[in-house]
């Protein structure tokens, strides 16, 4: 399989479910037709109706615009393990059978929905707009199902690929395909401190969004185009220009409730520099979590939190915006100092610092500095432009799960368990969790929720959630941090 003179290998691992499988081979089609001199596209695709993941070689050697079906191979060896497109075992194996064309460089993108990355699952009856958008309304249609006997997925667990099983799927591969030289995330929502902190071992650049990402994908086509004329071997200029290139894609488009597009954005991170971003993070999460016992301190880091920058149904913060709120709203102390500390950070362009570019649909007015963090808060304006968004469907059939009994109800249901997906994930994030905002989460931010909007935390949180979290910080807490402890309990 080994080609002489391959520059780069642009590797594309594609869960495309019944409402993305088209957009997927949209991309196919733009690989297939921008591959060649020098740079091959591999890919592989979970599709609605198929029984099996497909793999293609896009090189340059088909007709560009023939079918992509002359680029398809004919089966996949060794046969993917149990699990589909989520299972780390299958993408370990798709990068070790694509390393085998032994180019200089190698690119990965993941494309998929966000934050659960990959998902192996058909969802939903609603097209267009964002994956992030039609998914809020999947949430509506599953429940719907349920309400009518048949299977709940979002009740029993949902299978995707969390960032500790990315990374150990990188990792297995590793020992055949050493260092990536880029991670894309074709995904929404999915530029995290918690995820770039856990692959600085696995690729040089990590390329993400922090807003939803239009079902039409990445523009694969032009990004190809972009390496044939660019010094091949400029990777970081590469990771320079691919945010442009994407906000160029989208320039012209529409962004409003009804269109169910959001901001444009998109960054490239230095995963070796991200060092910058958690040191100063992990002296603002302790400042944070000694701060939450204090009566006149946690309130404004709740109105910090709702006046910031979020996304994802308020599960993600702009974690500079959030820092430049809460300032604001302080008097010279070590919180505040913190808060200026990672702003400056964040927003430092220099070869030692974590962000490289960043782009965004609202240029200089954009409140999206690059970098987003957990930090769980729904606002009711947030409530109802998603429940705009979700009426915003034209058919009867799309509308119907919507004039069911507690519609939104259910949105908040499923928000609280994938709200606990995501704490056992990044509980179980070794790297992240040296900065200890997973225990602010866990044991300041419940308690702050708790004191001060406690008959609203199914809404703007989760109550069962923050019930958890309370007891772990009475169980572990208690002798080490009294008046923590004493504020839970009143809680």
């Amino acid at each position: 399989m080994h080609k002489q003179g391959t520059d780069w290998a642009i590797l594309v691992y594609i869960s495309a479910d019944r409402v993305l499988t088209n957009f997927a081979v949209e991309s196919l089609k733009q690989l297939k037709r921008s591959a060649g001199s020098g740079i091959v596209a591999l890919a592989q695709m979970q599709a609605t109706g198929a029984t099996e993941a497909q793999r293609y070689i896009f090189d340059g050697t088909t007709d560009p615009n023939s079918s992509i079906e002359n680029d398809l191979q004919p089966s996949i060896r060794p046969a993917p393990s149990p699990g589909g497109i989520a299972n780390p075992q299958n993408l370990a194996e798709f990068v070790k059978w694509a390393a085998k064309y032994e180019a200089k460089h190698q690119c990965l993108f993941l494309w998929g929905h966000g934050y659960e990355l990959l998902l192996n699952e058909d969802g939903g009856t609603l097209s267009g707009g964002s994956r992030e958008a039609r998914n809020g309304a999947n949430v509506v249609v599953r429940s719907a199902r349920a309400k009518a006997g048949q299977k709940d997925v979002a009740a029993i667990g949902r299978n995707y690929l969390a960032p500790r099983s990315l990374k150990m799927a990188l990792e297995n591969a590793k020992p055949l395909v050493g260092q990536l030289d880029i991670i894309g995330i074709d995904a929404c929502s999915l530029c995290l401190v918690e995820l770039a902190s856990e692959l600085g071992d696995c690729g040089d650049f990590l390329i993400a969004s922090q807003e939803d990402v239009p079902d039409a994908s990445f523009p694969y086509e032009q990004l190809l185009l972009k390496l044939k004329d660019h010094d091949r071997n400029d990777v970081e200029g590469i990771c320079a220009a691919i945010p442009r290139l994407y906000g160029q894609a989208y320039q012209d488009y529409v962004v409003a409730p009804d269109t169910g597009m959001k901001e444009i954005t998109l960054t490239s991170l230095r995963l070796k520099n991200t060092a910058s971003i958690t040191e100063p993070l992990t002296r603002l999460a302790a400042s944070l979590l000694s701060s939450a016992a204090d009566a006149v301190i946690r309130k404004k880091i709740l109105a910090a939190r709702k006046a910031a920058r979020d996304f994802a149904l308020g599960l993600f913060v702009d974690l500079s915006d959030f820092c430049l709120q809460l300032s604001a709203r302080l008097e010279d102390s070590e919180l505040r100092s913190a808060c200026d500390a990672l702003r400056q950070a964040i927003d430092a362009r220099e070869r030692l610092d974590c962000i490289l570019a960043n782009e965004t649909g609202d240029g200089a007015k954009s409140r999206c500095h690059g970098l987003s963090i957990y930090f769980p808060y729904l606002t009711q304006a947030e409530m109802e432009q998603t429940s705009q968004s979700l009426t915003a469907a034209t058919s009867t059939l799309e509308q119907a799960p919507l004039l069911l009994k507690g519609g939104t109800n259910h949105i908040l249901k499923a928000r609280s368990v994938q709200i606990s997906q995501i704490e056992g994930d990044f509980e179980s994030l070794a790297e992240f969790k040296k900065t200890n905002w997973s225990a602010f989460i866990k044991h300041g931010w419940s308690v702050i929720l708790a004191s001060e909007e406690p008959n609203e935390l199914d809404v703007h949180y989760s109550g069962e959630q923050c019930a958890i979290n309370l007891l772990s910080l009475v169980q572990t807490y208690a002798q080490s941090h009294p008046e923590m402890a004493a504020v839970a309990a009143k809680a």
